[in-house]
């Protein structure tokens, strides 16, 4: 039950901004290094054409990498799309 109620406001407010800003949630299929890469690399290229340019997009991964050398380096082509610099987004604990 507590999970319905923290997912049912999220919902109702990513249905709200839908006119304003397109809110996706989604997974990337982690399970292989071919569809990991070129799935990424499929979106990111529409992405700098201006194809998913009114949407806010987030992703998550759903089970255990198969490799994890490709998944930090689209973790930060990622965040790099959206405009925001690895620094601001990983904070350093000393």
């Amino acid at each position: 039950m507590g999970l319905v109620a923290l997912a049912l406001p999220i919902a109702v407010l990513m249905r709200a901004l839908r006119p304003i800003l397109l809110v996706r949630v989604g997974s990337l299929n982690v399970t292989r290094i071919g569809h990991f890469a070129t799935n990424t690399e499929l979106y990111l290229c529409e992405r700098d054409e201006g194809l998913q340019s009114r949407s806010f997009d987030l992703f998550f991964l759903p089970s255990k990498v198969s490799n994890s050398q490709p998944c930090g380096a689209v973790c930060c082509a990622l965040i790099h799309s959206c405009g925001i610099s690895p620094g601001q987004f990983f904070s350093s604990r000393a």
